[in-house]
C-alpha cells in the first residue's frame, strides 16, 4: 500500500542520490539549506521501502522552490510521484505562512508531468552542467 507523508532529509537522502545525482558524491545530493535544516520534504513508501521523494525551501523572493523530485526506476510511471508532488503542494499550500511563488527547474523529461500539476514554462531552456537540460517552469494556482 502507497504511504505519503512528511519525510526528513535523512529519509531521502540515499534515494534523492541515487536517482539524481547517481555516480557522484553524497554530498552533491545536498541542497543550500540542508544541513541547516531548511527544506521540508516528503516520502512515498511502499510497504517500508521509500519509492519517492521530494522537497520544497523558502528561497529569496521570498519564493517556494521545488526541488530533488526522484522517484526510484522500478516504481516510475505508475502515478507515485504525481501523487506525491500533489500532496506536497496542497501541504505547502495549506501553509498560509509559506511564500506563495512556486517554482521548480524540471527536467526537460518530466516537463508534461510539471504540466499536469500545474506549472507553466517559463523562458528558454537551460543546460545544468552534468545534469542534462532543464526547464523554468511556475505553479499557477488553481
Amino acid at each position: 500500500m502507497l504511504t505519503i507523508r512528511p519525510a526528513t532529509f535523512d529519509e531521502i537522502l540515499a534515494l534523492r542520490h541515487a536517482v539524481l545525482r547517481a555516480g557522484r558524491p553524497l554530498e552533491s545530493a545536498y541542497y543550500p539549506g540542508d544541513e541547516r535544516g531548511d527544506g521540508r520534504h516528503w516520502g512515498a513508501w511502499m510497504s517500508e521501502e521509500l519509492v519517492a521523494c521530494v522537497s520544497l525551501y523558502t528561497v529569496e523572493g521570498p519564493s517556494t522552490q521545488l526541488r530533488g523530485a526522484a522517484t526510484a526506476p522500478a516504481w516510475r510511471r505508475q502515478g507515485i510521484g504525481e501523487k506525491l508532488m500533489r500532496t506536497a503542494i496542497a501541504d505547502w499550500w495549506a501553509d498560509g505562512a509559506a511564500p506563495r511563488d512556486l517554482w521548480c527547474n524540471a527536467r526537460v523529461a518530466a516537463v508534461t508531468l510539471y504540466e499536469r500539476l500545474g506549472f507553466v514554462a517559463e523562458g528558454e531552456r537551460f543546460e545544468v552542467p552534468q545534469i542534462g537540460p532543464h526547464q523554468r517552469m511556475r505553479w499557477v494556482a488553481p
